[in-house]
């Protein structure tokens, strides 16, 4: 599993802080922490996340988690993108660079990764679809923006249902949608407001 987590804050941006708490879930959950591949950011300036990097472990990694920004780009969806301190890891770069040979879930815990075109819905190209197509046949994405404070709760709540077997055996793909389903309704029986929960989506198997 490949964790990518930006914490810190870009242009026009507010920093992230809950998606260090994100990973302390994820390190918790996961059977064999040595399956657990970090890239965690520090700052544009201090050590960024290489976007090169990023992309090697997709090609050869089974689980990808994005706890970061995201930015759906309405005009040029190419330029939809994960927003990195190493960059912009945009939908072009994943469509050119990225074919998962092992991909079996990619979790892009950021905001509108599952934005469509309001005129176009059948149409749309987003950051989840595209992750579908570099190889990952389940999906979890975003219609809008996600709350800070939920995100760390849906994750732990979903990699807990997927990760329930421990080393006995490997997580289903296949109860994704199921474990996504159970996450979202720990923070809608929480009493969080409607905009927080409905945005999460599965896509694929």
């Amino acid at each position: 599993m490949v964790a990518v987590i930006e914490p810190t804050s870009g242009s026009g941006y507010s920093a992230l802080p809950m998606t260090k708490v994100e990973l302390e879930k994820i390190r918790a959950r996961i059977p064999a922490s040595n399956n657990l591949i970090e890239h965690v950011g520090k700052g544009k300036t201090i050590d960024p996340i290489s976007l090169d990097n990023i992309l090697s472990n997709l090609q050869e990694c089974s689980f990808a988690h994005f706890g970061c920004h995201g930015t759906q780009h309405p005009s040029n969806p190419l330029e939809s993108a994960l927003l990195l301190s190493g960059g912009r890891l945009t939908m072009e770069k994943l469509i050119q660079k990225c074919q998962a040979s092992n991909g079996s879930l990619a979790y892009l815990s950021a905001c509108q990764t599952a934005k469509s075109d309001e005129e176009r819905p059948d149409e749309a190209l987003t950051l989840a679809a595209t992750m579908l197509f570099a190889g990952f046949p389940s999906v979890v994405g975003t219609m809008w923006s996600i709350s800070d404070n939920d995100a760390p709760v849906v994750a732990d709540a979903f990699y807990a249902h997927m990760f329930r077997h421990g080393t006995e055996r490997p997580p289903d793909v296949t109860e994704a949608a199921y474990a996504l389903h159970l996450a979202v309704q720990k923070i809608r029986d929480s009493g969080t407001e409607f905009w927080n929960w409905v945005p999460y989506v599965h896509f694929g198997v």
